[in-house]
């Protein structure tokens, strides 16, 4: 006998909506142990993933980039270079303009 016909048949009073959820309530219990049990039988995964490796030859795109950053540090330091000659030289004319005044 279920608890929906043990309610109604000891006539304890209770209504048949308390009595199916009571059964509702049971049910749940049952699924959530035997959800757990499912759950104990699984082993944790790890990373399937193999151990890095050290890359030995640099990508293609890599030594393109290095390429250009060098490329361009060369540029700035010619660009520098070349403007401190301008600023030397524009100073040394301002101070011989100074001094023959």
């Amino acid at each position: 006998m279920d608890s929906t016909t043990a309610a109604v048949a000891s006539g304890s009073g209770s209504t048949s909506t308390e009595a199916v959820q009571s059964q509702a309530r049971g049910e749940d219990e049952e699924a959530a142990k035997s959800g757990s049990d499912k759950q104990e039988d699984v082993e944790p995964s790890t990373s399937a993933a193999p151990p890095h490796r050290k890359i030995k030859c640099k990508p293609q795109l890599l030594q393109f980039l290095e390429a250009e950053a060098a490329k361009e540090e060369d540029r700035f330091n010619r660009q520098q270079a070349a403007s401190e000659d301008t600023s030397k030289r524009f100073l040394e004319l301002f101070e011989e303009l100074v001094y023959e005044e």
